[in-house]
C-alpha cells in the first residue's frame, strides 16, 4: 500500500496491484500536490508492516524525518523533432 498526509497514513485506504509478468506494484492516486509526503506500507514476515521510503523518489524530508515527498513535474522542452521526422522516414 502507499500511505502518506493524503489518507491519514492509512494502508487500507490505497492498496497497490501487482502487474503480472513484470512483478511492478503500481497505483494511482488522484489529487495529490507536490510537498504531500507518503512511504510504502509493505506486508512483511509475521503480519509485520514496516513503513519504507521510496528509493525513486526525486525529494525527500530533511532527518531525521524519512518520508518521501510528491514533487511537482519536471518541466523538459524536447528538441528532437527532426530526429522523430527522420525516424517517420
Amino acid at each position: 500500500s502507499v500511505v502518506g498526509s493524503f489518507n491519514g497514513w492509512d494502508g487500507r485506504r490505497h492498496p497497490m496491484r501487482l502487474r503480472h509478468p513484470t512483478g511492478v506494484w503500481e497505483i494511482f492516486v488522484p489529487r495529490l500536490q507536490p510537498g504531500e509526503v507518503y512511504k510504502y506500507e509493505i506486508l512483511g514476515a509475521h503480519g509485520i508492516l514496516p513503513l519504507k521510503s521510496d528509493p525513486m523518489a526525486l525529494a525527500t524530508t530533511l532527518p531525521p524525518d524519512t518520508a518521501s515527498k510528491i514533487s511537482a513535474p519536471l518541466k523538459f522542452e524536447w528538441h528532437d523533432q527532426d530526429w522523430l521526422q527522420s525516424r517517420a522516414g
